[in-house]
């Protein structure tokens, strides 16, 4: 399982990687920078549980069809998410780890 999950880890965080490069938000209310729980997954949609906020999901966040497809629940993304008035976004991210 980890031999298959670790290199579709590496191809989300550069999916990823590429996402926010070109669609970061310029502004925003809210800023969550921490390591972040999958715990929902819809094509084009996440549903995120903040580490430090244990029990609180955010979500939908945004991301690209291709992400939801190859990442599973539980999987970890380590960045900063944000709520913009079209709401929650990825500004950020450093790491996916399953």
């Amino acid at each position: 399982e980890a031999a298959r999950d670790l290199p579709a880890s590496q191809d989300v965080l550069a999916l990823l990687e590429d996402y926010v490069d070109t669609n970061a938000p310029h502004s925003y209310q809210e800023e969550i920078e921490d390591h972040f729980w999958i715990k929902k997954i819809e094509p084009g949609k996440l549903w995120l549980e903040p580490l430090t906020m244990p029990n609180e999901v955010i979500g939908p966040v945004t991301v690209p069809k291709e992400v939801t497809e190859i990442c599973r629940k539980m999987w970890d993304i380590a960045g900063v998410a944000v709520k913009t008035s079209r709401g929650w976004r990825l500004l950020d991210v450093w790491n996916v780890s399953p």
